[in-house]
């Protein structure tokens, strides 16, 4: 799984790993990010082109989506 941890020792995933955990791909994520449907990344680098996503936003989505 790609991830890294995030300055709260929180696992943060980039894209590829979001993709693989949830089937999804990057346009239909970032659409859904867009309307409010999937969790934000942030960028913990504050660097704008770094995305990550907190691995308990996407595991909680992942639980709403399969109830």
């Amino acid at each position: 799984m790609q991830d890294i941890t995030g300055l709260t020792g929180e696992r943060l995933l980039r894209i590829g790993a979001v993709m693989s955990l949830t089937g999804l791909g990057r346009s239909t994520l970032y659409r859904l990010t867009q309307r409010g449907e999937f969790p934000k990344p942030i960028h913990p680098l504050g660097h704008v082109r770094f995305a990550a996503w907190r691995l308990s936003d996407v595991q909680a989505w992942i639980e709403r989506v399969a109830a």
